[in-house]
């Protein structure tokens, strides 16, 4: 978007703590955006972005963000909102009336519900067409624990929803992961028993192997004008979680998978950005939905190298309720320093726990050369590192050693 028709646009974003935020930052501050960052803790790495005009710690009470985000908005004419977490999202939906004239870049709670309960997404997706990993009743896992053979193990244990979930076990003193894996029946039904006691009934579903596959668009007035594919080549941690090392796909050669996408989308009615990961299954090459993020990913700065503009394309459409239809350039390749190299530890140790099993993986040894040689190959990218902005890469990497260190002790 040209420069000057930004120069009234005074973006707020929320949750710069992490390379979503960062990324967010950025893009808004390249178009030309005055951009307005807060986060919770000082270190967030989106504070030491040279795009960023104005910064606020967000108080740490929980009913303090509301009261926190109308005074910013008064004091420093705010146009508009962004969230990247979907606790602050749920927060600010509940007193959405209040923010009048301001544009919330965030599905409201009717869209947002449909894609948080993920029993009940899953269920939506099985009758669109889309595959989902098959499931299981808690319930009958602990009546009937004799109907588990070893050959479907691990089995995966989430939160159903992973906002008021793990608050309610954190309540009764347990601790889960995003993504937690069980090996034996005993141990699963240990966990699933402690967690209905807890009065939560989690998500128990089969594990599906194979490379992680991301769907991103920007659904405009039931269309995709925004498009992007990517293949996840490493994640942490390495059974499947965020970003490592990922690489653009060009969306008409995912063909039927990706009309498939934007046809759930449809179906779900849905409005603005959404990322639909998928499982890519090794021995049948079919897609398996994950999840839906109804909100920015973490891959978001691979769309950005690959040369397509989630962030600043979504204030467009807000603008003038139009953008020029686009989709990524296929074959870059972006890389998290910090994330890499965890995986590669982890590769090196070849462990096993209930964060997952490791992937099959190539040569330990020629992955790490991968990684020192990365900086030479001709498009390759960061999630973090940018030469014109390099401060948050120099505090993340610090924050990372620091974080290390404190392991050690």
């Amino acid at each position: 978007m040209p420069e000057s028709n930004q120069d009234h646009i005074r973006a707020l974003v929320i949750g710069v703590g992490g390379r979503i935020g960062l990324a967010i930052v950025r893009e808004l501050g390249e178009a030309g955006i005055h951009v307005i960052a807060a986060s919770r803790g000082r270190d967030a790495l989106g504070f030491s972005s040279r795009y960023v005009a104005k910064k606020y710690l967000i108080p740490p009470g929980v009913d303090d963000l509301v009261p926190f985000v109308s005074e910013v908005i008064r004091s420093d004419a705010v146009t508009h909102v962004f969230a990247v977490w979907e606790a602050d999202i749920i927060r600010l939906n509940d007193h959405r009336h209040e923010f009048q004239g301001v544009e919330m870049m965030f599905p409201d709670h009717s869209q947002l519900s449909k894609v948080l309960d993920k029993r009940l997404l899953n269920q939506e997706a099985s009758k669109f067409g889309l595959r989902v990993p098959p499931m299981y009743d808690p319930h009958e896992v602990l009546s009937h624990p004799n109907r588990f053979e070893s050959g479907q193990f691990p089995i995966i244990v989430k939160a159903n929803d992973v906002n008021e979930d793990p608050l309610r076990l954190q309540r009764s003193g347990i601790q889960i992961q995003k993504c937690e894996y069980y090996y034996d029946i005993d141990a699963l039904r240990a966990r699933i028993e402690r967690m209905l006691n807890a009065g939560v009934v989690p998500m128990v579903q089969a594990y599906c192997p194979g490379e992680g596959v991301g769907h991103t668009v920007l659904m405009h007035d039931g269309e995709a004008v925004v498009r992007c594919a990517h293949k996840r080549l490493h994640e942490w941690p390495p059974s499947g979680g965020i970003s490592a090392l990922c690489e653009s796909l060009d969306p008409d050669e995912e063909g039927e998978a990706f009309e498939k996408t934007v046809g759930f989308l449809k179906s779900l009615d849905w409005e603005g950005v959404a990322m639909l990961e998928y499982r890519r299954n090794p021995h049948d090459g079919e897609l398996y939905l994950i999840e839906v993020n109804g909100r920015f990913w973490g891959s978001l700065p691979l769309a950005y190298h690959s040369g397509v503009r989630f962030v600043s394309d979504s204030v467009q459409c807000k603008q003038r309720g139009t953008v020029t239809r686009k989709k990524c350039i296929p074959g870059i390749r972006c890389l998290s320093f910090v994330h890499e190299a965890k995986y590669l530890w982890e590769i090196l140790r070849k462990t096993r726990s209930n964060a997952g099993p490791a992937p099959e993986s190539g040569s330990p040894l020629w992955q790490a050369v991968g990684f020192l040689t990365y900086p030479l190959r001709p498009g390759n990218h960061y999630f973090v590192f940018n030469i014109m902005d390099p401060i948050p890469f120099i505090n993340d990497t610090r924050n990372a050693l620091r974080d290390a260190l404190k392991l050690k002790k």
